[in-house]
């Protein structure tokens, strides 16, 4: 994981491992097409015991992370 990734998962209070969760739930929400992606945060403080601060900040570090790879759909 690059320096940038690491301190951005310290921001929020979690490790790596515990951020993995979320972005596989993400991943699956954009394979199935269900959700907007303006109420994904909402998706995810109802999945996961998170506060909409920290869904905001998950949500934008896997948008990151498909930014940095490249994939644009």
């Amino acid at each position: 994981m690059a320096d940038t990734e690491s301190r951005f998962i310290d921001s929020i209070g979690m490790t790596e491992e515990e951020v993995q969760p979320f972005l596989t739930y993400l991943d699956n929400l954009r394979d199935s097409s269900v959700t907007k992606w303006m109420v994904a945060c909402s998706d995810i403080t109802q999945t996961f015991d998170v506060t909409s601060s920290q869904a905001r900040a998950i949500l934008s570090y896997w948008m990151g992370t498909y930014m940095k790879e490249g994939v644009s759909e």
